[in-house]
């Protein structure tokens, strides 16, 4: 004869099972959101200016001026400012404990011309930075709006004392 199963017991499993659902949904978004003015864009969809902002990217390090002054600052366009300076630049050596994922190998030109060693020089460079990105990056994940803003510290701060009350 089986026993009845108690009423706790049930609820635990019903709150194991939507905790292991929004986890699996959650592991299942891109990193970057998958949103923003660039995502799933070829190079021929893309506006004059954000052609000439993405070359940008790709030549300076513009996102750490986006993290120095974050009262305007949208996160899509910093995440594509980041992916974009990394894309073809050596890894920081804190990086390296990461798997390489996709790296695009460079042409013969711009290894002719620009030098491993003075890439890697300027990567190392911006260890801290890209340290400090990625604290920002976890960070604000949370408090991510569909367009991009992120909230105020106010809001971020009123959200986690409503969530702490409740």
């Amino acid at each position: 004869m089986k026993r009845p199963v108690s009423r706790p017991l049930i609820i635990l499993a019903q709150i194991l099972i939507c905790l292991f659902i929004s986890v699996h949904s959650f592991s299942q978004q891109k990193e970057s959101g998958g949103e923003g003015p660039y995502h799933n864009r070829d190079q021929k969809s893309l506006t004059k200016d954000q052609k000439r902002k993405l070359k940008e990217y790709k030549k300076h390090p513009v996102w750490v001026d986006m993290l120095k002054d974050q009262s305007e600052i949208n996160y899509y366009e910093t995440v594509t400012a980041f992916e974009t300076f990394w894309e073809e630049r050596p890894e920081p050596k804190e990086k390296k404990l990461e798997k390489e994922k996709g790296k695009k190998k460079r042409s013969f030109l711009k290894r002719f011309f620009k030098s491993d060693k003075k890439l890697k020089r300027e990567s190392d460079r911006l260890v801290v930075e890209w340290k400090a990105y990625q604290h920002w990056r976890r960070d604000v994940r949370a408090f991510i709006q569909p367009d991009g803003k992120i909230l105020t510290r106010e809001q971020q701060l009123q959200i986690i004392n409503s969530q702490i009350q409740e």
